[in-house]
């Protein structure tokens, strides 16, 4: 579902025996697979952060607008101790003060001449070097030269493959985690779906909502979310993403009723490329203004054939893990 790009560092080193070998043991990382800090030395200018600030919030989940990573922090060149999030970038000068005393000993000698070598920076990748379950970008380079070009063109390539990297670890945590193991039986007992609902959701009845069904979870909230089964027409075409805007509106407005009577209608239709019976996008509703994401599938079994969808509503805030982890399980669903 929305398969990750393959997006590519010519420079990219991924051989661990370049590294200077670390047996201790490794404390746990911190923070959420959308969040980067980032280490530079004193020959990086305010203006190139700037620059990698801004870059930074133009990656995003396929077909959507919003950026993709919550937070990226500079971390200063005197810091104490290693910064322990979850995706670390460190943009050093060979010759610079903080790689000669803080990460000189980390690279073989192979390293330092491969550099020196190079006509642009080499990156290498290196997981649970300083923590566990952290990893570590090291952008290494010789020249003022090298590293301005690199940010005008590579650095978007890495953090594309960081953020390839967090949908990845999403998909492969999310199965194991906890659910409403109640709801998700009833879900099973009523249309045959097996889902894993999340914790957290209740059931909810509208007015409107007949046989559908409705789950919230964080009503009253900053965050407010919902996933919604409806059973479909047989005979309905939902190839085009006018058809399934359209289906969703109709949806939608039974199920989501606002006390001020506006109504929700959808934005973007993003169909997944590699299977179109999952798709993504936004909404908003009038008049009074909100906004938000959603992930949806088409999904047939037992006969029949139902919308589901797992919706977000959450002003100022990132939403993007939310809806990872909303579209891991309608993935899971059978």
């Amino acid at each position: 579902m929305f398969r990750f790009s393959l997006s590519k560092l010519v420079s990219l080193l991924l051989v661990s025996s370049l590294f200077v070998g670390c047996d201790h043991k490794l404390s746990e990382s911190s923070g959420k697979i959308n969040e980067i800090q980032v280490i530079t030395d004193e020959l990086i200018s305010e203006s190139q952060k700037t620059a990698i600030d801004s870059i930074s919030q133009t990656v995003s989940l396929y077909g959507l607008n919003e950026p993709f990573f919550e937070s990226l922090t500079f971390i200063k060149p005197d810091f104490a101790k290693l910064p322990s999030g979850k995706n670390l970038i460190v943009i050093l000068n060979i010759t610079s003060q903080v790689m000669k005393e803080r990460f000189i000993d980390i690279f073989s000698n192979r390293v330092i001449l491969t550099v020196q070598k190079n006509n642009s920076p080499v990156v290498i990748k290196k997981e649970n070097l300083f923590y566990k379950n952290q990893t570590v970008w090291f952008v290494l380079y010789s020249s003022p030269a090298q590293i301005e070009n690199f940010l005008k063109g590579k650095f978007l390539n890495l953090l594309e493959n960081i953020r390839d990297d967090g949908i990845k670890i999403s998909l492969n945590t999310e199965h194991k985690s906890e659910y409403e193991k109640a709801l998700s039986d009833s879900v099973k007992s009523i249309t045959g779906i097996t889902i894993r609902i999340p914790l957290g959701f209740q059931a909810v009845t509208t007015v409107k909502s007949g046989s559908n069904l409705l789950f919230r979870r964080g009503v009253g909230t900053k965050t407010e979310e919902w996933i919604i089964i409806a059973e479909l027409a047989q005979s309905q075409n939902l190839k085009d993403s006018t058809e399934r805007a359209n289906l969703r509106d109709k949806i939608l407005e039974q199920m989501i009723l606002y006390t001020d009577g506006s109504v929700m209608k959808t934005g973007k239709v993003i169909i997944d490329k590699s299977d179109i019976n999952y798709f993504r996008g936004d909404w908003i509703t009038s008049p009074y203004p909100m906004a938000g994401l959603y992930t949806a599938k088409i999904l047939k079994t037992n006969g029949k054939t139902y919308f589901v969808e797992g919706g977000i509503y959450s002003p100022g805030r990132s939403k993007v893990l939310n809806l990872l982890r909303l579209e891991n399980m309608l993935r899971a669903i059978r």
